[in-house]
């Protein structure tokens, strides 16, 4: 895939990336790959399988995750900095907190980010254990996963990092969203019902498919509330 095809993927999800944008996106991918042989940031880093399967796929959560400037996002279990990277590359006056317990990641991201010019970008080697004052993690106006945790496990431990009022974006896959409109079962809650997890309220359920291919994902976006407010 060339630059040009992979701006008109992009596009098609409804992200408009600048050329400057899509040349960091492909310093990105190139780090990926050459990092993976090492440290194993992403289980597939074939060239197209990397640019369709993981960066579109990470750029297609501003979709539903769509921050202020100066507001905070928090990337649980980021792995090689997905959907880290692409986001601080569409989002670059979002502060952006990288967490992974696998402190060679959080290498790979630290310096990465400092390669593709994105001072915004905080790489942290935590555990996650919801004690945010003791991580040395702020409380962050946005959380986001790709494959940190089960759905309603996601979403237990994203509710110490948020804010009041604070949202969360899951990017999941068609065994949690399936063709029932979300209703499949993974780790034990339905999708479509999990704003019954004490804390969040379920606010979209936005489908979709990367194209160049014919793969269904999706986004489900909450909205932090009261773990006393009835759902």
């Amino acid at each position: 895939m060339d630059e040009a095809t992979f701006q008109a993927h992009a596009a098609t999800l409804g992200v408009v990336l600048g050329d400057a944008q899509v040349e960091r996106l492909w310093v990105l991918a190139e780090r990926l790959v050459r990092w993976n042989r090492a440290v194993r940031l992403v289980g597939d880093a074939r060239w197209e399988t990397l640019i369709r399967l993981h960066l579109l796929d990470s750029l297609a959560a501003s979709r539903q995750l769509r921050p202020e400037p100066g507001e905070r996002v928090l990337d649980m279990g980021t792995g090689g900095g997905l959907p880290a990277l692409p986001l601080a590359i569409l989002y670059p006056e979002v502060e952006i907190w990288a967490v992974d317990s696998d402190r060679r990641k959080c290498a790979f991201v630290k310096t990465t980010a400092a390669a593709l010019g994105l001072p915004r970008v905080k790489a942290v080697a935590a555990r996650l254990e919801g004690r945010p004052d003791a991580e040395g993690l702020p409380g962050v106006e946005w959380v986001v996963s790709r494959a940190y945790r089960p759905l309603p496990h996601f979403l237990e431990a994203a509710w110490s990092y948020a804010r009041r009022g604070g949202q969360a974006v899951a990017l999941v896959g068609p065994a949690v969203l399936g063709p029932d409109g979300g209703k499949n079962r993974q780790g034990g809650v339905p999708a479509g019902e999990a704003s019954t997890v004490p804390g969040w309220q379920l606010e979209a359920v936005d489908r979709y498919r990367l194209p160049g291919g014919d793969e269904q994902r999706g986004l489900l976006r909450y909205r932090r509330v009261s773990r006393e407010t009835p759902p």
